[in-house]
């Protein structure tokens, strides 16, 4: 200590001025680096306080919705099976998109059974449902169906397929065309939907180790593109009392559809099928009436409609009914069956059908 008080005392002024300013100017840098260190720690805590309220009010959060998003979770899970079969995919998926498109649809897994398809009304009409196509990837199966929309505004069609994309069945619009009439503004779609399921184990459903046949349309000749040489009958189709024609105003599938004209009451043009006892069986057709009449499935045997018989809207615009029935019986017989049967109940009445399809839906 003495020898640095010596040594400052030999020092000129000049140089004792400069050594107590660096003396001063390295004091307070010292002190300002580290108030700034200080400084900067205590921000840095205090963000980490403010991020641990952040985390903590987000965990709170959903720790509150846990139970509505388990049964959310549990909503789409239950529309989702990696057993599923081909056949079964196909009949959700139909069931799902016909559920949409009623005005006021009901809860998931819901059936319109033949009185709902009367009341309820309709948000958009879908013409038809050609058979979809399944293709199988690694872990994941996706079934594609192209669907098209009937003349609507489009405003319901903006809401069906806004109902669409949010449905638990997770679908995706994968395509969609519109066109336009001019003239009634009114918007026709065509909409190729695609719904993924995901695979847990390798099933029946790998390789082409499926039937392909299994979503087949029993029905014959439901376009109705073929008629005789007449130009009275289509082939595979009966008729009592009506005056059967061709016509294309009502066509829903191909270019033509079924006309007939009633020449007495109770005329009716039907199909007769001979299907498996026991077995559930939905079938679809597109029908316009002008007059009145009923859509039914007739035991040939006992000459009996099922229960679930329902009178057609009248008015002459097309509406799509469908329906699902068991055949009554011992399992392993057959049973004939008319399905479907449209009814004509007054003379001078005239009926337009199309698109008839029928098939099982579970073995």
């Amino acid at each position: 200590m003495k020898k640095m008080s010596s040594l400052f005392n030999s020092l000129s002024a000049r140089e004792r001025y400069l050594t107590i300013i660096v003396a001063v100017v390295l004091v307070v840098g010292v002190a300002y680096y580290t108030a700034f260190r200080a400084v900067t720690r205590l921000d840095e805590l205090e963000d980490a306080i403010d991020r641990r309220q952040d985390e903590l009010l987000l965990y709170q959060s959903q720790a509150n919705r846990s139970a509505s998003v388990e049964s959310a979770f549990q909503l789409i899970a239950s529309q989702h099976s990696s057993e599923w079969t081909r056949e079964e995919i196909n009949d959700r998926l139909r069931r799902e998109i016909e559920r949409l498109s009623v005005e006021n649809p009901g809860p998931p897994d819901s059936v319109l059974d033949f009185q709902a398809d009367m009341s309820s009304r309709r948000l958009v009409n879908i013409a038809s449902y050609p058979q979809g196509q399944l293709d199988t990837a690694e872990g994941y199966r996706e079934y594609k169906i192209d669907f098209r929309v009937q003349p609507t505004d489009i405003r319901s069609l903006i809401v069906f397929l806004e109902r669409l994309q949010e449905s638990p069945q997770a679908l995706r619009i994968n395509e969609l065309k519109l066109s336009r009439d001019p003239v009634q503004r009114l918007v026709t779609a065509q909409v190729e939907v695609i719904r993924t399921v995901v695979n847990s184990e390798p099933g029946p459903w790998d390789g082409e180790s499926e039937d392909e046949d299994a979503l087949a349309n029993i029905a014959r000749n439901g376009s109705f593109e073929e008629m005789d040489g007449s130009g009275e009958a289509f082939p595979e189709w009966q008729a009592e009392g009506l005056a059967i024609a061709q016509d294309s105003r009502f066509k829903t599938d191909g270019a033509i559809c079924l006309q007939g004209t009633s020449q007495s009451a109770d005329a009716r043009v039907w199909q007769r099928q001979e299907l498996a006892a026991g077995r559930t069986y939905e079938l679809s057709v597109d029908v316009a009436l002008i007059g009145s009449g009923r859509l039914q499935v007739v035991d040939e045997g006992q000459d009996k409609p099922y229960e679930g018989a329902a009178a057609l809207l009248e008015g002459g615009d097309i509406y799509r009914y469908v329906v699902r029935f068991t055949v009554p019986g011992e399992p392993g017989t057959a049973v004939w069956v008319g399905a479907p049967v449209v009814a004509v109940d007054t003379p001078g009445s005239t009926v337009y059908m199309d698109a008839v399809v029928l098939h099982p839906l579970e073995g």
